[in-house]
């Protein structure tokens, strides 16, 4: 069933297992180049009144015509600045669905509390920062959250919605030392009057010795 298109249809393809364990492959055909689908597994039951027993579902991207695998909408993260007390990055998130993705950096299994959340239903550049952070410290990975905000019904009638995947990148992501030059950027208000108030200084006392 493909996110992308506001008419959605189902492509549904039915085997009939001898056992659970079979591992027959299914191939569903029909399907757009590129675009972005859910994936329902339903499992019937037979012997039980027909009875839906299993349901998993995913979302996934169908290849491009150069066969480029896509697992993810976003693409193109790059960190592109660090400081002693934040992280920049810049991505692109390709896809025509409604979505929501959040970004946080991850440390082991700790999450920093602030988050960069992006509610979007095109392709869209995204600029991304994390402000307030300690110098000279470990934040692990930059993760993205992607979860479609789009529902729908399986071939037997079950909703498909609340659906999500996490991708973790990087891996030592880390903050700059507060080294002198920041300091001095900082204090450049205090230093810059301390310089003027020489000049000042000595036209004052040429001043004075005229009069």
């Amino acid at each position: 069933m493909p996110l992308e298109s506001k008419e959605r249809f189902t492509v549904t393809s039915t085997i009939y297992a001898d056992s659970p364990l079979s591992g027959k492959q299914i191939h569903i055909s029909g399907l757009a180049p590129h675009s972005w689908h859910y994936l329902c597994v339903e499992f019937e039951n037979f012997n039980r009144q027909n009875e839906t027993t299993g349901t998993d579902c995913e979302f996934h991207r169908t290849l491009d015509f150069t066969a480029k695998k896509v697992e993810s909408t976003v693409e193109g993260l790059e960190l592109i600045d660090i400081t002693s007390q934040s992280l920049a990055f810049v991505a692109k998130s390709i896809g025509d669905f409604e979505r929501r993705l959040t970004f946080t950096l991850r440390n082991g299994k700790t999450a920093i509390p602030s988050a960069e959340i992006f509610y979007l239903d095109s392709s869209a550049d995204l600029d991304l920062k994390f402000s307030n952070l300690k110098p000279d410290k470990f934040y692990g990975d930059l993760c993205v959250l992607e979860e479609p905000l789009v529902e729908a019904f399986t071939a037997l009638g079950r909703r498909i919605g609340g659906l999500k995947k996490e991708r973790c990148h990087f891996g030592k992501l880390k903050t700059k030392d507060y080294d002198w030059s920041i300091f001095e950027s900082e204090a450049s208000p205090y230093s810059a009057s301390s310089r003027a108030s020489v000049p000042l200084l000595i036209i004052l006392g040429l001043i004075a010795q005229l009069l």
